[in-house]
C-alpha cells in the first residue's frame, strides 16, 4: 500500500514490540572473479518469521526462517545453521529483500557472513550456549534429587524455576527448535510466555518457602502478591489466548515483579536472615537479565550475538549461589528441627515424670476406695466413697489426656495391636455407652450394618485399648452435649481383600450440634465449642484432638458432620487384619468380674514396689482372695532374696525404683526362674533400657492406678485359675477409655 523505504540507521534497527511487517532491501555485490555464497543472519533467533526474496529469471525465490516455520519447511542451510543463503556470480550485483514479522521484539540488524567464518563463530557460540543449558539441566536434576531426599518444597519450586529458564533460554539461543522440538511443528511464541510463567511461579514459591518470615512485611508482601497475580494472569492470557496482545505489557510488569521480590528479600536480610542475604546476591543476576531484556523489548538496544550467552550463563553463575542459600537454609531448618525435637522429648519426659508422680498417690487413693467398696459393701454406695472414686478417675483421665496428646504431638504415640474378638469388644463398648448415655437421660443404640455381623464374629488384629479410647471419647462427647435424646453407634465392616477389613464407625447424637465456625476448632487442643453445655463442662478439651491423633496413627481418618441444633456425627474408619477366631487366647478386658477366691492349691505372688502404700493395697487384695504374698522394695532386694524364696507363681513389679528397677526384676526372673510370669504395674509407660533385648518382655503391663477387676482377670489368665464366682459386668468403663 503506502509503504515506503527509509534509510535504516543503527539506532533504528531495534524496533521492540511492533505488529507491523518490515521489509529490508539489501544491495549485494561480488567484485571477485569467482562466484560466492553468503549467509544472511537477521536479528535474533526468536523472531517469528524472516523471509528472503531473491529475483531469478524464473521468478521470485523464497526462503524462510523463524519460530513459525517448522524445520521440515526450510532448506538444508536454514535448518542446520539458522541463516538464509544467497549466491552471487563473479563480478555481479543483486538486490534481495527480507521480510520480518514477529510477536516478539523485532530487531532488523542484518549480517552477511562468509559460511566458513559463520560456522566457526556459530560453533563457538553454540558450544557455550549448550554448556549453559547443560548447567541449568544439572541444577534442575540436583533440585529434583534434593526434593526427593528432603521433601522440602523449596527445592521443588527451584526445580520449577529452572525448568522455565531452560525453556526460555532454549528459545533465545535457538537450540530448542533446532535440536529438541518436533521438526514438523512450528514453535509458538506462547512458549516464551510459558517459560516465563514457570520461572515466575517457581521463584515466587521458592521465595515464600525459603523465607517464611516474609509474612511480617505485610505491605511489601501484599504488593508482591498483587504483581505476581497480575503477571501470572497476563502470562496465562498470552499462553492460552493471544500472545501478541499482552506481550509488551507482561514484559514490563515482570520487571516490577522482580524488583518487588528483591525488595522483600532485602527486608528479610535487614531483619537478620543470613540466608536471605545469599538469595539477594543470587537474585541480582536474573534481575540484570530482565533489565537487558526490557531495554531490548523497548527498542533501546540492538541485538548482538553475544547476548545469547547472557541468559544461560547468567543463570548458571547465579544457580550455585541459590543452591548455597538453599543448603544453608536446610542446615538451619535441620538445626531448628533437632532443637524442637529435643525440646519435645524433654517436655514428654517431664510429662511422663509428672504422670508417674501423680499416678502414684492416685493409685493409693483409688486402691483404698476399691478395697473399701469390696470389704464394706455398705460403704460402696456412700457419697464419700463415690466422690473419692469419681474425682480420682476424673483426675486420672486428665493425666492420661495430657500425656497421650503430648505423645501424639511428638510422634511417639505407640500402638499395641493384638488379636481381639470384635463382637465381644462391641458388647463391652455397648455396655460403656449405655452407662454414659444414662447420665442425662439419653438412650443408646448400637447398629451393626447388614452383613457386618458375620465378619465381626471372627477376630481382628488391632489396638483394642486405643480404639476403646477413641470410641469412649466420642461417646462421652455425645453424652455431654445431648439431653433426653438419643446416641447411636453404627458399625460397618467391609472386606478390603488380602485378609483385611475396613471398619467404619459413626457416633451420632440428637444434641445441640456444633456451629460451622466451631467444627474445625473442636479438633484443636484445649478448644471447645462456644455454645450450650460446653461452656459449663469441665475438662481440658483434649478428647477430640487425641481421638483424631489415634485414628490417624492407626491409618484411618476422623471427620465431623453437624448442623447446629440438630446433633452431630463423628465418622472414622480403620484398616484391620482378619484373624481366625482361635487367635484370641484371653478374655476381653472390658469384661470384669468379682470373686471370693479361686479353686486349687494356694498360689504365691511376689510384690515389688518401693512404695509401701501401693504394696499394702495389692497385698490386702490378693491375701483376701487366698494368695500367699511376699514383698520386696527393689530389684536388688529381689536378686538378693530370690535364691531363698519358695516356689513363685507370679511377680508384680513397679517400673521405677531407686535400688534396681522393674527391668532388673524381669532380667533376674528370666535368668533364674523363666517359668514365672512377671507383670509390670507402673505409673508411667514402659521405658526399657537402650540395649534391652526385644525377646525379653513382661507377661502383661498395667498403668497405675490399677483397676483391680482387670488385674485379677489377667492374673487368672496367666495362672489358669478357676475363680469361685462367675464374672459380672464392671460398674463402669475403664479409666483409660474416659
Amino acid at each position: 500500500g503506502a509503504c515506503t523505504l527509509q534509510p535504516l540507521t543503527p539506532a533504528e534497527r531495534a524496533r521492540g514490540f511492533d505488529q507491523r511487517a518490515f521489509w529490508v532491501r539489501l544491495h549485494l555485490a561480488n567484485p571477485g572473479p569467482e562466484p560466492v555464497e553468503r549467509w544472511i543472519e537477521v536479528g535474533h533467533p526468536r523472531l517469528g518469521e524472516v523471509s528472503l526474496f531473491v529475483a531469478t529469471p524464473a521468478g521470485w525465490e523464497r526462503r524462510d526462517l523463524g519460530l513459525a516455520i517448522p524445520l521440515v519447511a526450510r532448506g538444508a542451510v536454514e535448518r542446520e545453521a539458522g541463516v538464509l543463503p544467497v549466491s552471487l556470480a563473479a563480478r555481479s550485483e543483486r538486490m534481495v529483500w527480507l521480510r520480518v514479522a514477529s510477536d516478539t521484539p523485532i530487531d532488523l540488524t542484518p549480517r552477511v557472513w562468509d559460511p566458513a567464518v559463520y560456522r566457526q563463530s556459530r560453533s563457538t557460540l553454540d558450544f557455550w550456549s549448550a554448556m549453559g543449558l547443560g548447567g541449568l539441566t544439572v541444577a534442575l536434576l540436583f533440585a529434583l534429587l534434593m526434593l526427593a531426599l528432603t521433601r522440602e518444597a523449596t527445592y521443588g519450586f527451584f526445580a520449577l524455576a529452572m525448568l522455565g529458564s531452560l525453556i526460555t533460554v532454549g528459545i533465545i539461543t535457538g537450540l530448542l527448535q533446532r535440536h529438541a522440538w518436533p521438526s514438523t511443528w512450528p514453535l509458538p511464541s506462547a512458549m516464551i510466555a510459558l517459560g516465563a510463567l514457570l520461572s515466575l511461579l517457581g521463584y515466587y514459591g521458592m521465595l515464600r518457602a525459603f523465607i517464611p518470615q516474609l509474612a511480617r512485611y505485610r505491605r511489601t508482601l501484599g504488593l508482591l502478591k498483587g504483581l505476581v497475580g497480575l503477571t501470572a494472569g497476563l502470562l496465562l492470557f498470552a499462553v492460552g489466548i493471544d500472545f501478541a496482545a499482552v506481550a509488551w505489557l507482561w514484559s514490563q510488569v515482570i520487571i516490577l515483579t522482580g524488583m518487588a521480590m528483591l525488595g522483600v528479600i532485602w527486608l528479610a536480610w535487614r531483619g537478620g536472615d543470613r540466608a536471605a542475604g545469599i538469595l539477594l546476591v543470587a537474585f541480582a543476576m536474573p534481575m540484570v537479565l530482565l533489565g537487558v531484556r526490557l531495554l531490548f523489548s523497548l527498542g533501546l538496544i540492538a541485538w548482538a550475538p553475544e547476548l545469547v550467552l547472557l541468559g544461560p550463563w547468567g543463570m548458571v553463575l547465579s544457580t550455585p549461589v541459590v543452591l548455597l542459600g538453599l543448603v544453608d537454609r536446610t542446615r538451619q531448618l535441620q538445626g531448628e528441627l533437632l532443637r524442637v525435637q529435643a525440646e519435645s522429648a524433654a517436655q514428654l519426659a517431664f510429662l511422663a515424670r509428672m504422670s508417674h508422680e501423680l499416678r502414684s498417690p492416685l493409685d493409693t487413693i483409688l486402691g483404698y476406695a476399691q478395697l473399701l467398696a469390696r470389704t464394706h459393701p455398705a460403704l460402696a454406695t456412700s457419697q464419700g466413697v463415690l466422690t473419692i472414686r469419681d474425682s480420682g478417675r476424673h483426675l486420672l483421665r486428665m493425666i492420661d489426656h495430657l500425656l497421650d496428646y503430648a505423645r501424639g504431638a511428638a510422634g511417639m504415640l505407640e500402638l499395641q495391636p493384638e488379636p481381639v474378638r470384635l463382637a465381644t469388644f462391641l458388647r463391652g463398648i455397648e455396655r460403656m455407652a449405655r452407662l454414659l448415655a444414662a447420665h442425662q437421660d439419653n438412650r443408646f443404640e448400637l447398629i451393626t450394618a447388614e452383613g457386618t455381623a458375620g465378619l465381626a464374629a471372627g477376630a481382628v488384629r488391632l489396638d483394642a485399648d486405643r480404639l476403646r479410647q477413641v470410641l469412649g471419647n466420642l461417646l462421652a462427647n455425645a453424652a455431654r452435649h445431648t439431653q433426653h435424646g438419643a446416641i447411636r453407634l453404627e458399625v460397618q465392616a467391609q472386606p478390603l481383600g488380602a485378609g483385611r477389613l475396613r471398619l467404619e464407625f459413626a457416633v451420632s447424637d440428637t444434641g445441640e450440634g456444633i456451629a460451622p465456625e466451631d467444627q474445625a476448632r473442636v479438633f484443636q487442643p484445649f478448644e471447645r465449642a462456644q455454645r450450650g453445655v460446653a461452656k459449663r463442662r469441665q475438662g481440658a478439651g483434649l478428647g477430640l484432638a487425641i481421638a483424631r491423633q489415634i485414628v490417624e496413627r492407626m491409618g484411618g481418618d476422623l471427620t465431623l458432620e453437624s448442623v447446629l441444633g440438630a446433633g452431630a456425627c463423628f465418622r472414622f474408619w480403620l484398616p484391620v487384619q482378619v484373624l481366625p477366631a482361635e487367635a484370641v487366647t484371653r478374655g476381653d478386658q472390658v469384661e470384669g468380674f468379682t470373686a471370693a477366691g479361686y479353686a486349687g492349691p494356694r498360689r504365691c505372688v511376689l510384690l515389688v514396689d518401693d512404695e509401701g502404700g501401693s504394696r499394702g493395697i495389692l497385698a490386702g487384695l490378693l491375701q483376701e482372695l487366698g494368695f500367699a504374698v511376699l514383698e520386696a522394695e527393689s530389684g536388688n532386694a529381689v536378686a538378693a532374696r530370690l535364691p531363698g524364696l519358695p516356689a513363685l507363681d507370679l511377680v508384680l513389679t513397679d517400673q521405677f525404683m531407686p535400688d534396681g528397677d522393674g527391668w532388673q526384676v524381669l532380667e533376674t526372673l528370666t535368668a533364674a526362674r523363666p517359668e514365672v510370669p512377671v507383670v509390670l504395674l507402673s505409673a508411667a509407660p514402659p521405658s526399657p533400657p537402650a540395649d534391652w533385648p526385644g525377646d525379653c518382655r513382661f507377661a502383661a503391663r498395667f498403668l497405675k492406678p490399677i483397676d483391680h477387676a482387670l488385674l485379677l482377670r489377667r492374673i487368672g489368665d496367666l495362672l489358669d485359675l478357676q475363680w469361685l464366682d462367675d464374672p459380672l459386668p464392671l460398674a463402669g468403663p475403664s479409666a483409660r477409655s474416659g
